[in-house]
């Protein structure tokens, strides 16, 4: 038995006794970011905390409402995207075979929602902190909704083959410019959140037994 010791199982399981995470299942993609794709978790973090945290303390510099706020959340979660990409890269490496498992749409679903909700975590505690002697409970929830629900659309279109056609690229750039169009009348984001929602689901639903690893 000394002979044959193996020093890396018991680094191994040293190792393993140091982690801060739960073994969950929605936890795996944070634990995979967190070891491997630092710079991305922590770039996309810092570029959505200028626009909620400077927003937030432009809010008394002149005669701005709520408009600012979902401006803010509207730029801060389109810079998501490049978290929304790695996830599919994760998913065709580590979890195709969940497709086999005798779990249904809605409960997969929910699964990456719960995932979505654990990567803006920070997001959501730094909206919630700078932005609530400023605009009604009402706008801030409907803000979190959105940045929430914006992660979850990432993460759902990029395992489409749209996200490989230049023209439906540009769609979700002309898409962007309609929103803030929107935000400027005062549309409240809960209606935004419902119809990201749907349109998270229809996507998901149609191409999560069809997708497939995409060319790096």
């Amino acid at each position: 038995r000394l002979r044959h010791f193996s020093f890396s199982l018991k680094f191994e399981s040293a190792n393993r006794g140091f982690s801060i995470f739960p073994n969950w299942a929605s936890l795996y993609f944070l634990r995979h970011l967190l070891r491997n794709q630092p710079i991305l978790f922590f770039s996309t973090k810092i570029y959505a905390a200028l626009f909620i945290v400077g927003g937030s303390h432009l809010f008394y510099t002149d005669e701005y409402d709520v408009r600012l706020l979902f401006i803010c959340i509207l730029l801060a979660a389109s810079g998501q995207f490049p978290m929304g990409k790695e996830f599919s890269n994760f998913t065709s490496v580590n979890l195709l075979f969940e497709k086999n498992l005798p779990r249904s749409l809605v409960k997969v679903f929910t699964s990456q929602a719960i995932t979505s909700l654990w990567l803006v975590i920070i997001d959501l505690c730094l909206i919630g902190y700078h932005w609530a002697d400023k605009v009604s409970e009402f706008s801030i929830l409907g803000a979190g909704l959105f940045f929430w629900l914006t992660m979850l659309f990432w993460m759902t279109f990029s395992h489409s083959k749209l996200i490989w056609n230049e023209k439906y690229i540009k769609g979700i750039y002309y898409l962007g410019i309609f929103l803030f169009v929107l935000i400027m009348f005062k549309v409240p984001l809960i209606l935004f959140d419902l119809a990201i929602l749907g349109c998270s689901w229809w996507i998901f639903k149609r191409n999560y037994f069809t997708f497939e690893a995409q060319p790096s």
